[in-house]
């Protein structure tokens, strides 16, 4: 999964993470992923669905992804995606 903070976009793998210096927004890494299995969850984030482990709902509306790294990172979906990402999941 790719996370936006500070103006840096950090990209996570199933053991690291790396800043990544050629790409200035998630909008477009994004678009250079969207042939992919990439979902943006929040405006913060983007995932690769093939790597989520559980979908939990969460409080008003929102959910929780939780992403098959090491760390089990948890991966907030804002209520305004979740139709879409239960679409993308055929839930």
């Amino acid at each position: 999964f790719c996370k936006a903070e500070e103006k840096r976009i950090t990209v996570f793998t199933l053991d690291n993470q790396f800043t990544c210096h050629t790409i200035s927004s998630l909008s477009e890494l994004e678009k250079s992923l969207k042939p992919y299995t990439f979902f943006r969850t929040h405006r913060a984030y983007l995932v690769n669905l093939s790597h989520v482990m559980e979908v939990i709902p969460w409080f008003s509306g929102r959910y929780l992804l939780i992403m098959s790294d090491k760390s089990r990172t948890e991966v907030p979906v804002s209520r305004g995606r979740v139709k879409d990402l239960k679409k993308n999941l055929g839930l």
